[in-house]
């Protein structure tokens, strides 16, 4: 993982939802797109409920402008694939996680809270 993502995982996925929660989440989730070529999900939250795609974008690799048309086209294209086959899509930057974690954690939370697998506070009832 890169800094980004050990970011996110030791300081808002583990302590938001904790220890169980841990078993929902994969890295480097591979998925192929509809023309077959294949693409990670930076990480990737799956439970019986439903499907989350996280998404920890720098921005060399996923601005306008920093990096070729070709390839800004191809990010959204690849994001149009994940949300076409059920993905919930949550994309935060570099500086959410450096800066504003807060902002980070509450999304995460808005999003999970409806599934009782990962939600904390679902969880314990």
């Amino acid at each position: 993982m890169n800094p980004a993502e050990q970011m996110f995982i030791e300081e808002i996925y583990f302590p938001l939802l904790g220890e169980e929660a841990l078993d929902y989440v994969r890295p480097q989730m591979p998925f192929r797109d509809s023309k077959g070529t294949m693409r990670f999900i930076d990480f990737a939250v799956v439970t019986s409920n439903a499907k989350y795609a996280v998404e920890i974008d720098g921005y060399q690799y996923h601005a306008e402008g920093a990096i070729s048309k070709d390839d800004f086209s191809d990010q959204l294209y690849r994001q149009n694939e994940l949300q076409l086959n059920g993905w919930l899509i949550l994309r935060f930057s570099w500086d959410h996680l450096n800066n504003e974690k807060e902002i980070v954690a509450d999304a995460l939370l808005r999003a999970l809270r409806a599934d009782d697998l990962l939600h904390p506070t679902m969880r314990k009832k």
